[in-house]
């Protein structure tokens, strides 16, 4: 089965890489590998699987007033098709496709809505690994959310599958790769089967933008020593509906970061 239209890579640009093996080790339990000689890149490894990495936040970035953040990956089949679309549909492009030092190509985009988001051009086979260490969830908080549903949508076919009503905050809708017989409240069947959000963003975030949950074998612990270590709290630790525990911090360097665990049996 093709993983194209999945997030298959996640990458932390930080202020201060030095730290960051230490924290995410401890809350995450990641080991860290080079990318390879002469490479300023370090990957994140779970149980012997790169499932990401970590650099110094480029200095255009922080010249333009970028934090400290996380950025997911799309898988893609052809990479320059995907430029020329997300420029049609209103987003736009801050890397265009660049080779990656053995094999494949990225670039960094923004939504319609300022989020941004990166693709990896590949043959689909990628694995996404489950358990752990591993990412299990991410959710696209923005200012326009059927903006965000049009764009991704049509660029990548993301369906909406189920729906949780927040109140005066919105609707919290689920995303899926195929389209639902039919659309209701979120079940834990319909959680499984997704991979992400799309929701209202906030009043006190400042731009949209995604967040990325990694999946850890007990969130309220992992939270607790996120704080432990230095991290600012944005929720605490609750239950959604899948029965999952999940939690959201800021890393000690500001990057937005969520961690989720299954319910202990």
């Amino acid at each position: 089965m093709s993983n194209h239209g999945r997030f298959i890579w996640h990458e932390l640009m930080t202020t201060d890489p030095a730290a960051a093996p230490s924290f995410y080790g401890e809350v995450v339990g990641w080991t860290t590998q080079s990318f390879g000689e002469g490479m300023d890149y370090t990957m994140w490894v779970a149980n012997g699987v790169p499932v990401g990495g970590f650099m110094m936040l480029p200095e255009g970035a922080r010249s333009m007033g970028a934090p400290s953040h996380w950025m997911g990956y799309v898988s893609v089949a052809d990479l320059d098709a995907k430029e020329r679309a997300v420029v049609r549909l209103g987003g736009r492009v801050y890397v265009p496709p660049t080779a990656i030092p053995g094999g494949g190509r990225f670039a960094i985009f923004a939504d319609p809505t300022g989020a941004t988001f990166g693709m990896h051009e590949n043959d689909g086979s990628d694995p996404i690994g489950k358990g752990p260490g591993h990412f299990g969830w991410a959710e696209l908080a923005t200012s326009d959310p059927e903006a965000a549903w049009a764009f991704y949508g049509e660029l990548f076919g993301w369906h909406k599958t189920d729906f949780m009503d927040m109140g005066p905050m919105g609707l919290y809708e689920l995303v899926g790769t195929e389209a639902p017989a039919q659309r209701g409240p979120v079940t834990a069947a319909s959680m499984a089967t997704s991979f992400g959000a799309i929701l209202p963003r906030p009043p006190e975030m400042p731009v949209s933008a995604w967040t990325f949950y990694a999946e850890v074998a007990d969130a309220d612990q992992a939270q607790a020593k996120a704080l432990a270590l230095g991290a600012a709290p944005f929720m605490e630790v609750m239950t959604v509906p899948s029965g999952d525990r999940v939690g959201l911090f800021a890393d000690p360097s500001g990057a937005a970061f969520g961690v989720v665990s299954s319910p202990k049996s």
